[in-house]
């Protein structure tokens, strides 16, 4: 048994190395003995990294890995040579590979496998997603505050005649002004796009497919030295931001660091169950739990004590100016307390 642990250049973040095996068990040998040789050898290797490993096992013909280590699969499930598979190769991580036979090597009396990996990256697994930006400038912003300026915002504020149109009115207004003195433009957000790219960088890049395909070296290794000052630079800078962002003492923006740097994606909760007609019973007995009990008693009880607490002189006034001071101290971003407003 030979036992060779590799550290590839590039390896998913999961694996720390790659412990590859080769075990060869004589026809006529001990199975047993060898197998549990090789399971003692294994468990060494899981107990010095047992969740940041990946094994390989090849020339087991007479036993079954399976058999003593079950977690293991069998990625070679094809015959090699006649109706006989040789060189079996089993891993701890399931379904990373699919196998393609090839011919056999020289004079060789068996074929050869090859095993592809089943990954696929992002700019092939997901689609391009396009989305609508609003550009703003200098011009845009001054054309927008003389829309404003000359608004006659009674016109609105009489026509109306709750707040919810009123509300509704000055912002389908406001929405209207901004469309009109802005430009919109359709952008492609491609998987792999890194939070760090700018457009100096990605300006950089065409310029250098320009050059590579002008044949002119000297200039294409001139655009590839500006390309990684570049990305030193961006980096820098995006790093920097990212710890703005952790002493700007804003939790919002904290955690939105902090899921960015462990590339964190929530999985998104089934909203609706298998069985609808169980679903919908749920919902009804949850919202109406409270239409079952008559609570017109306790509450003819608690208006009468209220009205009695209260002298008949006493008015309760609440001006323009102590609303603003409550809803002023709400934070918009943070989740609402036990009475759903503060």
């Amino acid at each position: 048994m030979l036992t060779v642990v590799l550290k590839p250049f590039y390896l998913p973040r999961e694996f720390t190395k790659v412990t590859v095996n080769v075990v060869y068990v004589h026809p006529k040998a001990n199975t047993i003995a060898a197998m549990s040789t090789v399971t003692n050898h294994v468990h060494e290797q899981q107990n010095q990294s047992p969740r940041w490993s990946y094994t390989c096992y090849r020339g087991l013909y007479t036993a079954n890995l399976r058999d003593y280590l079950p977690k293991y699969e069998l990625y070679v499930d094809m015959p090699t040579r006649g109706n006989r598979t040789l060189d079996l190769c089993y891993g701890n991580v399931p379904g990373v590979y699919k196998t393609k036979r090839l011919p056999q090597l020289g004079n060789s009396d068996h074929c050869m496998v090859s095993l592809l990996p089943k990954y696929r990256f992002k700019l092939k697994t997901l689609k391009v997603h396009k989305k609508c930006v609003t550009i703003w400038n200098e011009n845009a912003c001054e054309s927008l505050k003389g829309c404003f300026a000359s608004t006659d915002w009674f016109v609105s504020i009489n026509a109306c005649d709750n707040i919810d149109d009123l509300v509704d009115t000055v912002s389908s207004y406001i929405n209207f002004c901004v469309d009109t003195v802005t430009e919109k433009k359709e952008v492609k957000c491609y998987p792999n796009n890194k939070p760090w790219v700018s457009k100096e960088l990605k300006a950089l890049l065409n310029e250098k497919k320009k050059a590579f395909k002008s044949k002119i070296k000297e200039k294409s290794d001139r655009k590839q030295k500006q390309i990684v000052s570049c990305i030193k630079n961006v980096k820098e800078e995006y790093k920097q931001k990212l710890k703005q962002n952790f002493t700007s003492n804003n939790l919002r923006t904290t955690w939105k660091s902090i899921k960015n740097i462990v590339c964190y994606t929530p999985k998104e909760a089934e909203l609706y169950s298998a069985d609808a007609n169980s679903y919908v019973n749920k919902l009804n007995k949850f919202f109406g739990r409270f239409d079952t009990h008559d609570f017109s008693t306790f509450v003819a009880e608690l208006k009468h004590n209220v009205l009695t607490d209260v002298a008949e002189d006493e008015t309760v006034t609440v001006t323009t100016d102590d609303v603003r001071v409550v809803f002023s101290g709400l934070k918009v971003n943070k989740v609402s307390g036990p009475d759903k407003i503060s």
